[in-house]
């Protein structure tokens, strides 16, 4: 279940595109660290947005179980 939910909001990420630096939490200006909540806050999607390569990496998932 908790892949799964990684793995839309992964798709979700990838589909916003640049936009997808605003999304979550994070620094206002954009770049750097973003954090997502899974579930409610039961879990988190740490990702960061490389604009100049046109990925949008997930560098750790933590769930809080």
């Amino acid at each position: 279940m908790v892949v799964t939910e990684v793995e839309r909001l992964a798709e979700q990420l990838v589909i916003l595109g640049r936009d997808a630096a605003n999304a979550g939490r994070g620094p206002l200006h954009g770049g750097g660290l973003r954090t997502l909540d899974l579930f409610g806050g039961r879990g988190f999607l740490h990702f960061i947005v490389a604009d100049h390569l046109r990925l949008v990496l997930i560098v750790r998932v933590t769930w809080l179980d």
